[in-house]
């Protein structure tokens, strides 16, 4: 059995980030400062999502707990493919409320976020497949720990909150260009 505390998966994401922006400025030659204040975003996206995917919501004595990886207990997979039918199966409605909620709002930023940090996004079919795609990353990572479920429902929300985050961009991007177009005249 392998425990992995949030601490420990954060540093585990920050070197990796940290890795792989250096290798990016070297290879490229240059260190844009404006570009990797955007990525910088995307980071912090990618270590919130984190928190809330992988890890319980509620704490025990103000800790997080941790994410267990216990090898005698990832068969069964833990696959839910059929959508909402678990939706409503939490003992209170606050519970229901904040799962259906959280799960939207988690990828809203990310849907604002990535189309303004990754230029080649640049069709709404690119940008809601990248929102839907990380999204199924995460239920696939899920897999091998007994405590979380790779859950159909997860994966809609997650995809609604990214293109509800992609509205509000296009919205305004949109308002950006009234504005620029009214200036100029």
């Amino acid at each position: 059995m392998i425990c992995i505390t949030y601490t420990q998966l954060l540093i585990a994401i920050s070197l990796v980030w940290v890795a792989v922006r250096a290798v990016c400025s070297i290879k490229n030659r240059k260190f844009d400062i404006k570009r990797e204040a955007h990525l910088l975003l995307v980071y912090v996206c990618i270590v919130v999502v984190a928190r809330f995917t992988f890890f319980p919501f509620s704490k025990v004595d103000g800790v997080i707990q941790p994410l267990v990886l216990d090898f005698d207990k990832i068969i069964p997979l833990r696959l839910n493919f059929v959508p909402f039918v678990n939706a409503f199966d939490y003992p209170t409605k606050k519970e229901i409320v904040l799962n259906l909620v959280g799960n939207t709002a988690m990828f809203i930023p990310l849907g604002i976020v990535w189309p303004v940090v990754f230029k080649k996004l640049d069709t709404h079919l690119k940008v809601i497949g990248a929102g839907a795609g990380f999204s199924l990353i995460i239920e696939i990572l899920q897999l091998p720990f007994f405590d979380r479920v790779s859950d159909i429902d997860d994966l809609i929300l997650n995809s609604v909150g990214f293109i509800i985050g992609y509205g509000i961009y296009l919205v305004a991007k949109g308002i950006k260009s009234k504005v620029k177009n009214r200036s100029r005249v």
